[in-house]
């Protein structure tokens, strides 16, 4: 059995980093050094690992394999190498952290960040958006982006919280984790009307009344598990044919499938798959979370995720459904939003532990 620890100042040092940067971003003020802590900090942690060999050799080759293709592409596109091996850094850093403990510091840290920015918009430090949204109602109601520049975002924030909020409070206090859960989701919903948050969120209360048989019986479906990442990919790939027979589908999902289309045009060559793209008008939005790999780190990225993934489905009967069900959901969000491939983010840091943790494949509880 692999040591499982229950805190670590560094991964303490990293949650504190992701909170200043969220907050002096808020405030408009430079986050570049917080950026550096939060990729660095990991990043020694592995090295340290790795000397006193305490780091396996196929992580370490792998890890090596990583960083220096990133290295290489740094000419053409340096964004994998700023954007996402801090990610993967970080995943690999605390993988024998408790994934509960993990939980509960980042739950401390979302509540802390949202009730901040809440207090600074209030007295005018952070400038918040406030938008009628009239193709999600007719209602006429305002929503908010928490000063994130979008409300998707921010919905995407309590969405974070609902998951650390039901891995930490599940097996101990089931209900009271059910009412807690269904009040933040109302509350993101009616604030930032984030539909994909929203949605992801009542299919994990769906999972608190139905049959935990049932439940498991889908999830340890491995057809239904690899079909999960097909979902997300599909847009890439049929996104001209949605868009010449099912313009419906397009409407429904805000003209997502449009912006995937018009993306993956970009794409000339073969090799720009292999190193992704820079994209000069930042003003395009990318929300499948697949396309956001693509483009900002290219198609190892997602090799790289869907090696994590498959391992997963490997040792699903290992899983507790309560670590199990909002991985999954943390994933299906990325048809809709690109968090939690966003390096910086609170949220994205805590999927990725997650993600290459180990300690849950001998914490099950049936």
């Amino acid at each position: 059995m692999q040591n499982i620890k229950k805190y670590s100042p560094s991964l303490l040092c990293v949650v504190l980093a992701l909170v200043i940067k969220d907050l002096l971003a808020g405030l408009n003020q430079p986050v570049f050094l917080l950026l550096m802590i939060v990729m660095l900090i990991p990043f020694a942690v592995l090295f340290r690992k790795a000397l006193e060999r305490n780091l396996d050799n196929k992580t370490a080759v792998f890890l090596l394999f990583l960083t220096f293709f990133y290295v290489l592409l740094m000419p053409i596109n340096d964004t994998g190498f700023r954007y996402f091996l801090p990610l993967v850094y970080v995943g690999y850093a605390f993988r024998n952290i408790d994934y509960k403990q993990v939980c509960k510091v980042f739950v401390i840290a979302q509540l802390f960040i949202i009730l901040v920015r809440m207090c600074l918009i209030h007295l005018g430090v952070i400038s918040e958006e406030i938008i009628s949204l009239e193709y999600k109602t007719e209602s006429g109601i305002l929503y908010h982006d928490l000063g994130y520049g979008n409300p998707n975002s921010a919905g995407m924030v309590f969405f974070f919280l609902v998951v650390s909020l039901h891995i930490v409070l599940y097996d101990t206090h089931k209900w009271f984790s059910f009412i807690l859960i269904i009040l933040v989701s109302l509350f993101a919903l009616n604030y930032t009307a984030s539909r994909t948050s929203f949605l992801t969120s009542i299919l994990l209360l769906s999972t608190y009344v139905i049959s935990p048989l049932v439940v498991k019986t889908i999830l340890h479906n491995k057809y239904f598990l690899f079909l999960i990442p097909f979902l997300i990919i599909s847009p890439l790939l049929f996104s001209n044919w949605i868009l010449s027979n099912y313009e419906e589908i397009n409407d429904l999902l805000s003209g997502r499938i449009y912006i995937v289309y018009l993306l993956m045009e970009l794409f000339k060559t073969p090799m720009s798959l292999l190193t992704g793209i820079v994209i000069e008008d930042e003003g395009i939005p990318v929300d499948n979370v697949f396309c956001y790999m693509l483009i900002n780190y290219g198609i190892v990225a997602i090799l790289v995720f869907i090696f994590q993934y498959i391992k997963l489905i490997r040792k699903r009967y290992d899983i507790s459904i309560v670590i199990q069900i909002p991985l999954l959901l943390i994933i299906v969000s990325g048809f809709g939003e690109a968090s939690w491939a966003a390096f910086g983010g609170v949220g994205s840091s805590l999927f990725w532990i997650l993600l290459c943790n180990q300690t849950y494949y001998s914490a099950v509880k049936e």
